[in-house]
């Protein structure tokens, strides 16, 4: 009896310990919905006191979640993210399902929030991972769908906005899962994507329908995020910054007597932008160094060089260049220490879009070359940099030492209103500096289309102010010595082809041989020695003229209109004739991709074929290839799949089709094209086009570069010999039929060296003919022998030595 006794008051005591660790709990939930973090957290944590002692888990991993939103929501990210990675281990032992999924969810958010991008990504990925092992359950929807918010969220801050939209136009087809809160938060990033896409109205609309359903959930985090949107809205897109300013006031009230830190530090930030770009200076100063310190005090590194931008340009525009310098160099150092935590180099790969501003304000303010070089490296192709094993920094210095005595290199940048060139060359350096009105930045982007006009005359002439811009004031270009020229160009030029630009009189490529690169780091390598190949191995690989399939389906592009290229099988015979060895050709209905997928010991792979660069989404650029089945019309291979394709050990890749050089240009970055692709997949040399070529010209070209080739001209050299026929032969004189094609890469690389079949009979000729001369020598020989002792057949002569 007494047994039973104690028994039943310990039952008794717990569940009166779990009906007052209820009671915290939902007194947590409530204050943490209103903003009161500080007593949520003291609630939630006592709550888990409660559960962790009567051995409740599912109520211990609610209080755990709520004692790591609260923190996470104050800027306490270090004990959040302990709270949250309890609160998986136990639900994942326990198999909560809804609960391990939302715990990595915060887990990834955490991350997020402090910089951490890729482990936030391994985050929502295995967050995903779960959610589709998961059986049906009335939480699952909406538990994918937060998974893909967070994932579409993580990919807009990176700069993939493609892709994010892509995710979230996809819940806004099936939002109804998802809570009201979860709902706000999605149309609130979505309103941030149509904003950047240019409708500034819809924008407004869906903060407003975020703004309405975080009122009704009572979430005043999201009210205050929503404000902040449209603020921002005000300033950026409608130019009114009285009102913007008005706006983030009001969002910093409500952060502030919520106490979340996040929140006022981006209040801060967005007020301080607003009054910078309506020139109340001592303000905007004021708001952005109380941003850096509350920054620095919770660790969040992105905000900080947030505020530390803003107050660098206060200080240039005051005239304080020393110290808005030294602030921009901070900055850029938080930065690469931001970019140095992404392993992942997919996400790695537009980071810089939205940082680049950093790097132009330095790199336009910098007095010395060295500076500008580093702080130009430092801004481009830097993902195609970390996947080439180049992603160190690289000195001027130590690019000079790379550079033959021949060769100068051209590195340029192109900011809003001025452009900079870095030359360099072996031993010798220098910066120069012009500047871009808004009507030369037209004429540059024009470039291309004036070009590519058969038609127009007159075009050395519209060239002739860009030369001078582009090429005069640099000492190297007068150098008789400089015979070679290495351009790594920037925004608007990136789509020049500098060979077709006066110079002196004449045309650049009449003085140089050119060549491009989309960093200089990435030309650190010497060209190795020319290899020999015997004339049964193969030599090259080449698609030409797909044909489609009449029944076909058009597939997931349209290319039903697309006409045949006649020329393009006589240009890879010809190709075939001109580098000997074994080739692979593949035209018409045997140009398939399936070709493609199979290794090939050939060095060089060709493609006469149609392409289309898409200037918005480079997963959507495509080479047109033969069907693989009669169900389709065309296949294609899309640029993402390049990287796929096993093409390390080639030697040179050349795209002779339409607009395979350009594509999105990306700060950061620069232009997401098939050569890009190509060359991040281990092709030192490709040959690219700059805007739509002509069938016939194209054919002609690439056989003379290529018979140029199989004499053993470098790359470039061959390249440039090709157009220089091209130009002195006058019928085909026009930059519409030569200029489109640059290389970008190794210039200086030769193709091996082809040992024909027909030179084995040089030595077979050899060995016959000295054969034949010993032979008769010996008969001469024998015959001078028998003269000088007769035989007599009717007497026996005696043997003598």
């Amino acid at each position: 009896m007494p047994q039973r006794a104690i028994l039943f008051f310990l039952a008794a005591g717990v569940c009166l310990s779990q009906q007052d660790g209820r009671s915290l709990l939902k007194q947590a939930q409530a204050d943490l919905n209103a903003g009161r973090y500080a007593s949520a957290i003291q609630l939630a944590t006592s709550a888990a006191d409660t559960f962790r002692q009567s051995g409740d888990q599912p109520l211990l991993i609610r209080a755990l979640t709520g004692v790591g939103l609260a923190r996470m929501y104050s800027g306490d990210y270090t004990p959040a993210l302990s709270s949250f990675e309890e609160a998986r281990q136990l639900s994942k032992r326990s198999q909560d399902r809804d609960y391990e999924i939302t715990s990595l969810n915060n887990v990834g958010t955490v991350r997020y929030f402090t910089g951490r991008y890729s482990e936030a990504m391994e985050a929502y990925r295995e967050a995903a991972a779960v959610v589709n092992a998961s059986a049906a359950a009335p939480w699952l929807a909406s538990r994918r769908q937060l998974t893909m918010a967070n994932t579409a969220i993580l990919y807009q801050t990176l700069g993939q906005n493609d892709r994010a939209l892509e995710i979230f136009n996809e819940l806004l087809r099936s939002a109804q899962a998802l809570s009201p809160q979860e709902q706000a938060q999605l149309l609130a990033n979505v309103g941030v994507l149509r904003r950047r896409l240019g409708d500034p109205q819809k924008a407004l609309d869906t903060y407003r329908a975020a703004q309405e359903l975080y009122r009704k959930a009572g979430h005043r985090d999201g009210e205050i995020s929503v404000l902040n949107n449209i603020g921002i809205l005000q300033a950026m897109e409608l130019g009114d910054y009285d009102a913007a300013a008005k706006t983030f006031t009001t969002a910093l009230e409500r952060a502030q007597g919520a106490g979340d830190r996040p929140l006022i530090v981006h209040a801060r930030l967005y007020r301080g932008e607003a009054y910078f770009r309506d020139h109340r200076a001592a303000e905007s100063a004021a708001d952005f160094k109380s941003a850096e310190v509350e920054a620095a005090a919770i660790g969040a590194q992105e905000e900080e060089w947030k505020a530390e931008f803003g107050l660098a340009r206060i200080a240039l525009r005051e005239g304080n260049k020393a110290i808005g310098i030294a602030l921009l160099v901070d900055a850029a150092k938080r930065i690469e220490a931001l970019r140095g935590n992404l392993a992942n180099s997919s996400l790695k790969s537009a980071f810089l879009a939205d940082r680049r501003d950093v790097y132009d304000l330095l790199i336009e303010n910098c007095q010395s070359a060295s500076d500008a070089f580093r702080y130009m490296e430092q801004s481009r192709a830097r993902g195609l940099s970390d996947r080439a094993g180049r992603g160190d920094e690289w000195t001027l210095d130590r690019m000079a030492a790379t550079l033959p005595g021949d060769t100068v290199l051209l590195e340029y940048w192109a900011g809003a209103s001025a452009g900079a060139v870095v030359w360099i060359g072996s031993g010798t350096s220098g910066l120069v500096r012009f500047p871009i009105s808004s009507q030369e930045r037209r004429d540059l982007e024009a470039v291309p289309e004036l070009l590519a006009d058969a038609g127009r005359s007159g075009w050395v002439e519209a060239l002739e102010p860009i030369g001078r811009k582009l090429l005069m004031g640099i000492p190297a270009l007068q150098n008789e010595r400089t015979q070679r020229l290495i351009i790594v160009p920037d925004g608007p030029f990136a789509n020049i082809p500098f060979e077709a630009l006066p110079f002196s009189g004449k045309l650049l490529i009449d003085r140089f041989t050119v060549s491009y690169a989309p960093a200089a780091r990435l030309l650190t390598d010497r060209a190795p020695k020319r290899r020999t190949r015997w004339f049964w191995q193969a030599s090259v690989e080449a698609f030409a003229d797909p044909a489609p399939s009449a029944a076909g389906s058009s597939g997931p592009v349209e290319a039903v209109g697309t006409p045949r290229l006649p020329e393009a099988s006589l240009e890879i015979e010809g190709i075939a004739g001109a580098l000997g060895g074994r080739p692979a050709l593949y035209s018409g209905a045997s140009a398939v991709k399936a070709q493609l997928m199979h290794p090939s010991s050939a060095p060089v792979l060709h493609f006469a074929t149609h392409a289309v660069a898409d200037l918005e989404d480079p997963d959507r650029s495509y080479i047109l290839l033969a069907p693989a089945s009669a169900a389709q019309r065309y296949d294609y291979l899309f640029l993402k799949e390049v990287g796929d394709l096993p093409v390390k050990n080639k030697d040179l890749v050349t795209l002779s089709a339409c607009k395979t050089g350009i594509g999105k240009i990306v700060p950061g970055e620069g232009v997401l094209s098939f050569a890009r692709s190509f060359l991040a997949a281990g092709v030192p040399s490709v040959v690219t086009s700059l805007w739509a070529v002509p069938d016939h010209a194209t054919s002609q070209l690439m056989i003379r570069f290529y018979e140029r080739l199989g004499k053993g001209e470098p790359l470039a050299d061959a390249l440039r010999g090709a157009k220089l026929e091209f130009i002195r032969s006058g019928l085909l004189a026009h930059p519409a039929n030569w200029a489109a094609f640059v290389l970008d890469g190794d210039g200086s690389a030769r193709l091996p060296y082809v040992v024909h079949a027909y030179w084995l009979a040089v030595p077979v000729t050899l060995v016959a003919a000295a054969l034949a001369a010993l032979r008769i020598r010996a008969r001469r020989a024998e015959r001078s022998l028998s003269s000088r002792h007769p035989v007599d057949r009717g007497s026996a002569l005696p043997h003598s030595r």
